[in-house]
């Protein structure tokens, strides 16, 4: 059994590294210099003097802004700049980075992989006794992972109300709710708006509705 869950584990991991394959494969490196210097400031302020790798991607979507940042060690910090933004707005492009250094700093991707390796070890363990209740546990630990995949988003947006303000934050995500009522996305065009629209329609990934209201509950939270 032990073996078997060495095995199951690397195999886990190397899925996530398949992630930076497939992004170096959709983007191109960048110096540091290319990026705006109030956007270099906060990912030098928020990673702490760490390496980071900036990359644009090759093909930007005229509909769709998408930014992204992968973390797992020992790999430095990627943060992935969609080139329209930063041409069009910094200061949205500014609030699309404190998101995605919230997933950074909070080491989103990390927490998911070894939640993810804890269900694969639990339910190694369960099956020895029965497998009809590994596949009970299974499903219950599945449904706590897409939960904590959720959580995570919601926290990476209340770090970016930290940084960049709430009012911000809730004006950029309200103003792309309703520039996503209005356009019509070719979603054949880019495989990761296929897998964001699938998690969307399974309730995983919040729908920038949710993120707004769940921005403006934190807000009156705290005042």
């Amino acid at each position: 059994m032990f073996l078997e869950m060495i095995l199951a584990t690397l195999s886990l991991y190397l899925a996530f590294m398949v992630q930076y394959l497939a992004v170096a494969l959709r983007t191109y490196k960048v110096p540091e210099i290319h990026i705006p210097t109030t956007l270099r400031e906060i990912v030098r302020n928020v990673c702490n003097g760490e390496d980071v790798e900036y990359r644009i991607w090759k093909i930007s979507d005229n509909n769709v802004m998408i930014m992204a940042a992968f973390y797992m060690p020992p790999l430095n910090p990627v943060i992935v700049f969609d080139g329209k933004v930063l041409m069009e707005n910094v200061e949205t492009a500014k609030v699309f980075l404190a998101h995605e250094l919230g997933h950074i700093r909070r080491k989103s991707q990390l927490k998911l992989f070894l939640f993810s390796t804890f269900l694969i070890a639990f339910t190694f363990y369960v099956s020895y006794i029965s497998e009809i209740v590994s596949l009970a546990v299974f499903l219950v630990l599945v449904i706590l992972l897409l939960l904590l995949y959720r959580y995570e988003e919601f926290k990476a947006d209340e770090y970016a109300a930290s940084l960049v303000g709430y009012e911000r934050v809730l004006s950029v995500y309200s103003k792309l709710a309703l520039k996503q009522e209005k356009m019509k996305i070719k979603m054949y065009k880019n495989p990761a708006l296929v897998a964001v629209l699938i998690l969307k329609k399974l309730g995983i990934y919040p729908s920038i509705d949710d993120r707004v209201r769940n921005l403006y509950y934190m807000c009156k939270m705290g005042t």
